[in-house]
């Protein structure tokens, strides 16, 4: 006779069953949210460019600024038939199922129980960040799934000691990175997870593990930098570095971005400073209680803490340390919003985690309270992710908009494809009419010798308003007074030379 399953697997079977259908409505979701197609930023024609070009058998050859591991992806998708464009859409809609569900079972495996389990899952369902975030034709999501992956693994092979998950976890890693050169925190996190939470007894060892650990993860990008270095004569395309402190600004603008996850952002505006500091405060003063806790109870650090949960939170602070870092590369915008995910990620596992562990010991009251604490949050997740998605299905993001199709200037360049044209937003104009065009940062940010390109090609410049001049360092006031102004359009203006 079969064998009757346990209670635990029968409870871990209901628990993926719900997880599963968390992870189908996000897929829906996004779907529905990317009605115009993927997001599109001058980024994504880096990642989709390099697959259709392997596609018609023009050899695989991705830019040196971008990891190639999304562009691998989509070439794979293409051989099964998916347009690189229409399988970024598919990828990502899945990708976001697949980490709701991830989130949910790591959680689960943190011993936070069914309830953090289903709050987590439900938590990232809802976000409208996390979300959007999916639905960006960018790496994103593909390294926010290899990373959880990697995490997931990882805390197996902390609890079983069995080689084979470590080696898993350090190929999960190691594509994270091949998919984004920004995942490499992870394996920092990872590595310091070993030391920390590592079966090994002698320090050395664990040291060891870790170091073994961080070199065979970083081993695909290596090959990969290695390559680019033989073929091209650069290993990437940044090829120098300078320290620079950040500025006020930059600290608005983190303060401002991890805030707004939880508090909605017109009670921030002018005060981010402020709330800042405070929540700096708040957040200092819960990990001093929390270190006397430990020390009065005499328990480790390794046995309140699971090891994904310190994996994910070292990610997100060694990714602020990456970001500040980051800044000293000259030509490298280096803070965007969507670098910042895995660090919200780890925050709503973590409190997750904790509700979960810590509810069914509460008194009736407090679990009560708490519980429709966790609720209320929610509802207010559900109501930003609602608003964010209706607004989404009706306009679109970035290049892949409803503006798109009451643009006169891309008609008229469909109507004119004899014209050299040269462009602010020429990724843009190459989503829109399929035909790539020279960039106006071809020639730097000069704008003499723009006007210069401008009669000697006899090309047309179109200034899209939405990427002014201005945004590539132009003086466009100088620019555009040099030039005849011979059409203005809805969206666009064009000047050709006097």
């Amino acid at each position: 006779m079969p064998e009757r399953k346990t209670s635990d697997e029968r409870s871990a079977g209901k628990l993926a069953l719900f997880l599963l259908g968390l992870a189908v409505v996000g897929v829906g979701l996004v779907l529905y949210a990317t009605r115009w197609g993927a997001f599109l930023s001058d980024d994504s024609f880096w990642y989709i460019i390099p697959a259709r070009q392997a596609l018609q058998g023009q050899g695989f050859n991705p830019t040196r600024t971008f990891a190639p591991g999304l562009s691998m992806m989509l070439t794979l998708l293409g051989w099964l038939g998916l347009e690189p464009l229409a399988g970024m859409r598919w990828l990502n809609a899945v990708l976001f199922g697949v980490n709701i569900f991830l989130v949910g079972w790591i959680v689960w495996r943190s011993r936070g129980g069914k309830l953090g389990a289903l709050l987590a899952s439900l938590a990232m369902l809802l976000s409208d960040v996390l979300l959007e975030a999916h639905g960006w034709a960018m790496s994103e999501a593909l390294n926010l799934t290899l990373s959880l992956l990697a995490v997931l693994f990882f805390q197996q092979y902390i609890r079983r000691a069995r080689w084979g998950w470590l080696a898993a976890a350090a190929l999960a890693a190691g594509l994270a990175c091949l998919a984004r050169y920004a995942g490499v925190p992870i394996v920092a996190a990872i590595a310091l997870g070993l030391v920390v939470y590592s079966p090994a007894r002698r320090f050395a060892a664990r040291l060891g593990q870790a170091a073994a650990f961080g070199a065979a993860s970083l081993l695909p990008m290596a090959a990969w930098l290695l390559r680019n270095q033989l073929t091209t004569g650069r290993a990437l395309h940044y090829s120098s570095f300078h320290w620079a402190w950040p500025t006020l600004d930059t600290a608005r603008w983190f303060f401002y971005t991890t805030l707004s996850w939880f508090v909605p952002g017109r009670f921030l505006r002018g005060r981010e400073l402020i709330a800042g500091v405070i929540g700096l405060a708040l957040i200092l003063a819960l990990v001093a209680v929390w270190v006397v806790w430990l020390r009065r109870s005499r328990r480790r650090l390794s046995t309140t803490l699971d090891p994904a949960l310190f994996a994910l939170l070292a990610n997100g602070l060694f990714i602020i340390l990456m970001l500040v870092a980051a800044n000293g590369f000259s030509d490298l915008v280096a803070f965007n919003a969507r670098y910042l995910i895995s660090l919200l990620l780890a925050f709503l596992m973590t409190a997750a985690t904790a509700l979960g562990k810590t509810a069914p010991e509460m008194p009736r009251v407090w679990r009560g309270l708490a519980l429709a604490g966790a609720a209320l949050f929610l509802m207010y997740y559900g109501y930003r992710s609602v608003d964010s998605v209706r607004r989404l299905h009706a306009d679109g993001l970035g290049y892949a908009s409803r503006a798109v199709t009451q643009s006169e200037t891309v008609r008229y360049i469909k109507n004119h494809l004899e014209l050299d044209i040269i462009s602010t937003g020429p990724e843009g104009l190459y989503f829109w009419t399929g035909k790539f065009y020279d960039g106006i940062y071809t020639v730097g940010s000069d704008s003499d010798r723009l006007v210069e390109k401008v009669c000697e090609d006899q090309a047309t410049l179109v200034i899209l308003k939405s990427m002014p001049a201005g945004m590539y360092g132009f003086d466009e006031a100088r620019l555009t007074s040099r030039l005849y102004h011979q059409l203005s359009f809805n969206d666009s203006d064009l000047f050709v030379c006097p």
